[in-house]
């Protein structure tokens, strides 16, 4: 009888350690790959980067980049 009560602690002690070694190894990251190509390049000096919504108060405004007459 105390043989089956060592066992299963030591059954137990197996398990939780079996459990804490399948956590550890679910929590690592995979390192980023590599790119296939370099990403482009700004041919300019300065830039201006924005997102966002433009909205009108009174009226419709076109907006657009200069373009040649």
């Amino acid at each position: 009888m105390i043989v089956l009560k060592r066992l299963s602690v030591w059954l137990a002690l197996v398990g939780v350690g079996f459990a804490a070694w399948i956590l550890m190894g679910a929590n690592q990251k995979d390192p980023m790959p590599q790119p296939i190509s370099e990403p482009p390049r700004s041919p300019y000096q300065q830039t201006v980067a924005a997102s966002g919504i433009i909205e009108a108060v009174n009226e419709n405004v076109r907006i657009a980049p200069p373009s040649p007459d």
